[in-house]
Order: structure tokens, then C-alpha cells, then sequence
């Protein structure tokens, strides 16, 4: 684990540390509420709950709390032994008070046993273990007319052109690809993404209900 932490990270793991008992519990259940799926672009569903008592409505809790989950799936280590490095990260030298850690590894270990939680993070993870992500895409569309050898006299006719841009994340950048298509393409491009989509059907229905795996949905 990295020797230096995030301040907003550090605000947030000292918020969870020093909530009232009663306080942490409505966290943690409202933690357990979040519904198995993942949210594009900030992973958790359900991060607009609010808490009772702190003055942000438990907005540096639920950061802090999604970061930690998001990196001990990205690390790929037991809890004991993600958490056990993060309390050495913040004893040395000391970015929490000493008698704060002992309630602070509890309830660590309460976060990241939430097994939904730690599903999704997982699922994540996987999800996007690859050079190139999709983000976003959008389609323009332009008339391009055809003149004759007269550029005075008005177009002869005209052809239609679409251009796709892709916009996607590789290596924590952002890039942006754009690709001109006719109609045609556009209709090969429909007819191999309604495959696809027909082929995640089956695979739901046939691998995933029937041999009674999770299905974590994209949302």
C-alpha cells in the first residue's frame, strides 16, 4: 500500500473512527442496502443516502469507504491483511490518533466484510482489467453534396456521411477516436451490438440463473 494517503482519504477514514456507536451502525446498514450493481462511472449505486449527524450528511464516509473496498479488490489481499497494512500507513509516522485505531480496525472490518460490497468491488475490477475501456459515444451526421464541373450551377446530389467518435479510457487517460461510416456500416454495426445483446441474454439465462452464479448489473 502507498506510504502517503489522499488528505480527503484520511478526513474520511478519521470520520468513520470517530462516529458515535449508533451513527456507524445506520453507515453500516445503509452500506448493506446498496443493490448488487454497478453504477457506470462511480461503481456503487445508492451513494445518495444521507447520514444523520455529520455535517457533510456522511459524504467523506461513504468516499472513504467505497476507496478502501475499491483498493483492497484492486489489491487482491485478505481484509486482515489490507487493513493491517493501512493501520501501519497511518501510525508512521502518526496521521490518526494513537487511541483512535482500535475502534478504527473494528469497524474497517466491518466495511469490508460486507460481502455485496465486496462483490461489486471484485466485479469491478474485473470488469475493467483491460488496455482500452469504453466511456462515452456520440454520432454527427452531415450532408456532403456532389457538384458537377459548374460549382455555380446547384449539387447534383448528395451522400450522407456519420461520423462516430468513441471516447475511451487507456492507461488513466482520456482518448477520443472518430471513425466516418454510410448507412450500410451503421446497419452492420446495429446488427453485430443486437447480438451481442442477444448473446448476453442466453449467457444470463443459461450460465448465470440456471447455474446460480450473480449476475452484476451495469446500470
Amino acid at each position: 500500500m502507498a506510504r502517503s494517503l489522499p488528505s480527503s482519504l484520511v478526513k474520511g477514514i478519521r470520520d468513520i473512527a470517530t462516529l458515535p456507536s449508533a451513527t456507524f451502525d445506520e453507515f453500516l446498514a445503509r452500506l448493506r442496502d446498496i443493490p448488487i450493481e454497478i453504477k457506470q462511472h462511480r461503481v456503487f449505486s445508492g451513494t445518495d443516502f444521507d447520514i444523520t449527524g455529520p455535517s457533510d450528511k456522511g459524504q467523506s464516509l461513504k468516499e472513504a469507504a467505497f476507496s478502501l473496498l475499491l483498493s483492497r479488490a484492486g489489491n487482491r489481499v485478505p481484509a486482515d491483511q489490507f487493513i493491517d497494512e493501512l493501520i501501519g500507513t497511518l501510525s508512521s509516522p502518526p496521521i490518526i490518533e494513537p487511541d483512535l485505531m482500535p475502534s478504527l480496525r473494528e469497524r474497517l472490518v466491518d466495511i469490508l466484510n460486507i460481502a455485496s460490497l465486496d462483490l461489486i468491488a471484485r466485479a469491478h475490477d474485473v470488469l475493467v482489467e483491460h488496455s482500452q475501456t469504453f466511456s462515452s459515444a456520440r454520432v454527427v451526421s452531415d450532408i456532403r453534396p456532389v457538384f458537377g464541373n459548374d460549382v455555380n450551377s446547384e449539387p447534383l446530389g448528395a451522400v450522407l456521411v456519420h461520423m462516430l467518435s468513441l471516447v475511451y479510457y487507456s492507461t488513466g487517460q482520456r482518448h477520443n477516436f472518430v471513425m466516418a461510416m454510410d448507412e450500410k456500416d451503421i446497419d452492420e454495426l446495429i446488427d453485430v451490438l443486437q447480438r451481442a445483446r442477444t448473446k448476453a441474454a442466453t449467457l444470463k439465462r443459461t450460465t448465470m440463473e440456471q447455474g446460480h452464479l450473480s449476475y452484476i448489473k451495469v446500470v
